[in-house]
């Protein structure tokens, strides 16, 4: 599982967001499932640990950028499965364009960014910039903790069309998780 995002609407429903992220070489490379309940039920807890890693079956809403998700059958992680995050398939550009090409309605995008670092300008914006210093992308929010100015040698975000909402990050020593 690679993060969870609970937001409150304004009917009164909170909508629970868990991203997954592929390892393997098939299939979407990201998964969202998707749940609704009333505020009114409380915080509900995960069934996912972030950082967790496990087998799955998923049947994809049909879509020419499959994205959401149903969770068919779950199993424990196998042991030959890797632990390194995936390298991007593609740049950066044709990653933010192809889902808007394919789907102009797209409201957001899900990226596995490459090898890059988080900093503030002098107005204390958080800006994301790869390690070749060739792309950089502004964040929503503010990078706190460890996310800011540690090398991060795989970031999973999501683009909005004009903000990156970070979801989690790889670092030297380990997975660390994004910011709200």
């Amino acid at each position: 599982m690679l993060a969870e995002q609970v937001q409150t609407r304004r009917d009164g429903l909170v909508s629970q967001t868990t991203w997954l992220l592929n390892l393997g070489a098939a299939g979407p490379r990201f998964a969202m499932l998707l749940d609704f309940f009333p505020a009114s039920a409380g915080r509900r807890g995960s069934v996912f640990t972030p950082g967790e890693r496990f087998q799955a079956e998923l049947v994809f809403y049909p879509s020419q950028q499959p994205l959401r998700a149903l969770l068919v059958r779950r199993d424990a992680a196998e042991e030959t499965l890797t632990h390194e995050w995936p390298a991007p398939d593609e740049t950066l550009s044709h990653a933010l364009t192809r889902p808007l090409l394919a789907e102009p309605w797209t409201i957001d995008v899900p990226l596995l960014l490459p090898q890059g670092r988080i900093a503030r300008d002098d107005a204390g914006h958080a800006w994301w910039r790869s390690a070749d210093g060739t792309d950089t992308l502004p964040i929503t929010g503010s990078a706190a903790g460890l996310l800011a100015g540690t090398e991060l040698t795989r970031t999973a975000a999501i683009w909005s069309g004009n903000r990156l909402t970070i979801l989690a990050a790889q670092t030297p020593w380990g997975r660390i998780a994004g910011h709200d």
